[in-house]
């Protein structure tokens, strides 16, 4: 059964929930990989803190995600190369929360993840201000006619 978290939560609840399944890994620290570079330094600073072996991806190729996700109990997706049954196949049974942080999930097959009982969650809000910022100040750029008045200094 695929157990989907609405995270609705600051970065840190997610973290937290992560960090909550350390009874599946008793015996050793858990192993979390971040598929980018690109995530935040304080929230990878904030796994390495929580006592987690954090294993961070400096490569954008399917290829280095599939060889590194060997083996970890969770995954952080900041990246658009798909999860599917290949990726899940390659992680191993260890693997049980894919934490991708976008707002949509056309890159995740849910499907693969419900067959291999692996749970999923996603940040769908958090550019709803970012969203809303972008349309005032495209509709205030279009309104003073910014563009034109660009080319024309130019």
């Amino acid at each position: 059964m695929l157990v989907y978290y609405d995270s609705t939560y600051r970065l840190k609840n997610l973290f937290n929930k992560i960090t909550d399944l350390r009874f599946i890994s008793i015996m050793s620290k858990m192993r979390v990989l971040v598929t980018n570079e690109d995530v935040p330094q304080p929230a990878v600073t904030l796994l390495k803190e929580s006592n987690l072996d954090v294993i961070v991806n400096e490569e954008h190729t399917r290829e280095a995600v599939l060889k590194k996700i060997a083996g970890v109990d969770a995954a952080f997706w900041a990246t658009k190369i798909k999860v599917d049954e290949e990726m899940l196949t390659a992680a191993g049974k260890n693997l049980k929360i894919v934490a991708s942080m976008s707002t949509g999930l056309d890159h995740i097959d849910i499907d693969a993840l419900r067959k291999h009982n692996i749970k999923l969650s996603n940040t769908p809000k958090v550019s709803d201000c970012a969203v809303a910022d972008m349309a005032i100040l495209l509709a205030l750029a279009a309104s003073r006619r910014l563009h034109e008045g660009r080319l024309h200094i130019e």
